[in-house]
Parts: structure tokens; C-alpha cells; sequence
């Protein structure tokens, strides 16, 4: 393991034994249920977003048994896939603790692993699901290339799509566990031409004003008035409609932007925030009519009950 990948591994086992004053796990995407808070700071939409367009994806694969999870953090994404699909899934991430939340919250068997050397034998799972992960890796090629090896029939990766300022940005400061490489539509052509493997899906997703919405209403949080040159008032009213916005609007919100997202994605490079790749060995396991109905809705209803921490210390939840 080199250096930055070990750093960032001590980093991610800090993340996830975070808890709050009360003990409870600050997980790392919406587990606890749509607003319910005690998930880190982000954007609901964007997170259940990209749940959403995977099992999407995996409704346009047959005959699969078994599902590999690269990089699952506590296991969200790997537990939607098993309550939809009614499948074998595994995960594993580079941070142990990360592995333990996914066990202890979710029952799922999971490995503690480096994506650049995965402790699994060739083709040992039917699909592998790559989210969100490459983007952090020294080496996201080699990484890929894990991820087809221990495929046997198809392979789900997505990215971010992002301005080579930013990743530039992110790689002078060193910052751990920050996006380092840059994603675009044809990233993937050289490997899945030297691989043998057809691309039988490029989806890019989540449109800049899906996310402008979505952050305004639910990433926004409420604003105060000191050193301002706005009087008092006006925040009291912004924090008072922002409340009223959100609680109106209700789960209709991310339901309804998540509907609309693919349709608002047009073919400038410039109007999506992430891109979602089907890769196949074999493409008869890849079919364009959806083996089933994934919903929106059952993205976002779904929810599990908080989960006290009891087993960290001061040293390692961070609060």
C-alpha cells in the first residue's frame, strides 16, 4: 500500500467511528432516512441520486447471483441492491471501520481491502459496483482493471465529472480522501478496448441545476446575522422559508428531481455532475429493456434506525 493510500486509510477509519454527543453514528450517506440528519454534510438528493442510477443500471443486467461492492462505505448502496434485487451481495472497503457499519448495521459480509490489490479470485462475483471511488485512487486505472478481474459478467463504475482546476487544486493540497482524477464520458474506451470488454452503457447524470435546486432547499443550512451587513430580519425570513420549503416540499422533492434528472442531461460537458459506465465480458448479460422497476421512491423511503456507536473512544469518534 503506498503512502497516501495508507494516510488515507487511517483518515477513512476516523470517519467512520464518528459519532455525536450522544453516541449516535454520523454515517456517511442518508441511511437514517430523508432528512433525518446524523449523515455528514452533503446534498440528500445528489447522495440518493447516485444510489438511484445504480440500481437503475443493475436492472439493465440479467442472470446475475452475486454483486461485489468496491468501496461500499457502510453499505447503503450494497443493502438497496439486495432488498431489490433479492441477490448475493459483498463488500469491501479500504477502511475497516467502514467494513464493521456495514456488518453491524446492515448484516453484510464485508472485507477490508485495497482496490489496487483485491483478495478476491478472478470472476468470482457476477457483478462488481464501483461508486464514487476511483476518483481517489493514486493509480484508478490499475484500480479498474481489479474491478474487471474479479467481474464475471459486468462491471458498474461511477465517477464525478469535474474541471481539471479543481482536481488540480485537490492534488497540490494533499488532502486526504480528495478527488484526484478527472472523469469524462470516454475515460473508459482504452481499458474496455485492452480488456476485450463492450461498454454497453455511458449515462451521465446529476444536472448542475438538480444540484442547484436540490443544495439551495436541503444543503443549505440555516445562515445567522453576525458580522453581516444584512440586517437581522432578513435572515430570520430566509431561515423561516427555508423551513417552510423544506417541510412543504416533503420527500415530492428528491423524488421528483431525481425523475427528471437523465432528461435534463444534454450533451454539453459542462451540464452534469457525474458520469455511470456498464462495462460487459459478455454483453447478452446487458438488456435495454429493464428486468424490473427501480423508483425513485424506494431509494428514498428507505431508512434504518439510529445506531449508538457504543465501541468508540474519544480517540476515535470524531465529533
Amino acid at each position: 500500500m503506498d503512502p497516501y493510500t495508507d494516510e488515507t486509510k487511517q483518515w477513512l477509519d476516523k470517519r467512520f467511528n464518528k459519532i455525536d454527543e450522544d453516541g449516535i453514528y454520523i454515517a456517511h450517506q442518508p441511511i437514517y432516512g430523508y432528512l433525518n440528519g446524523h449523515c455528514g454534510p452533503g446534498d440528500y438528493v445528489t447522495c440518493y441520486n447516485r444510489v438511484y442510477e445504480t440500481m437503475l443500471a443493475l436492472s439493465h443486467l440479467r442472470g446475475f447471483t452475486s454483486v461485489l461492492d468496491v468501496g461500499a462505505a457502510e453499505g447503503f448502496t450494497a443493502n438497496a441492491a439486495v432488498h431489490l434485487f433479492n441477490t448475493k451481495v459483498e463488500c469491501c472497503d479500504l477502511s475497516k471501520s467502514a467494513c464493521m457499519r456495514a456488518e453491524e448495521i446492515f448484516s453484510l459480509h464485508a472485507t477490508q481491502a485495497d482496490i489496487h490489490h483485491l483478495p478476491y479470485k478472478d470472476g468470482a462475483f457476477d457483478v462488481v459496483i464501483c461508486n464514487e471511488t476511483l476518483e481517489h485512487l493514486t493509480d484508478w486505472k490499475r484500480g479498474a482493471q481489479e474491478l474487471i478481474r474479479v467481474a464475471n459478467k459486468a462491471i458498474i463504475i461511477s465517477v464525478p465529472h469535474e474541471s481539471e482546476q479543481l482536481i488540480e487544486r485537490n492534488r497540490i493540497s494533499g488532502e486526504k480522501h480528495a478527488h484526484i482524477n478527472r472523469f469524462d464520458t470516454d475515460s473508459f474506451d482504452d481499458i474496455a478496448s485492452s480488456s476485450g470488454l463492450d461498454i454497453a452503457l455511458v449515462k451521465p447524470f446529476q444536472h448542475k441545476s438538480t444540484t442547484r435546486i436540490s443544495w439551495t432547499i436541503l444543503g443549505t443550512q440555516k445562515v445567522h446575522c453576525s458580522q453581516s451587513k444584512y440586517p437581522p430580519f432578513a435572515y430570520s425570513s430566509y431561515n423561516f422559508l427555508l423551513n417552510i420549503a423544506r417541510n412543504t416540499l416533503g420527500k415530492f422533492l428528491p423524488v421528483s428531481l431525481m425523475r427528471r434528472d437523465s432528461g435534463l442531461v444534454g450533451k454539453s460537458i459542462d451540464d452534469y455532475g457525474a458520469i455511470i459506465f456498464i462495462l460487459t465480458k459478455n454483453n447478452n448479460c446487458f438488456t435495454t429493456v429493464p428486468t424490473c422497476d427501480i423508483s425513485p421512491q424506494s431509494i428514498v423511503d428507505f431508512s434504518v434506525p439510529l445506531y449508538r456507536l457504543e465501541c468508540c473512544s474519544n480517540d476515535h469518534g470524531l465529533r
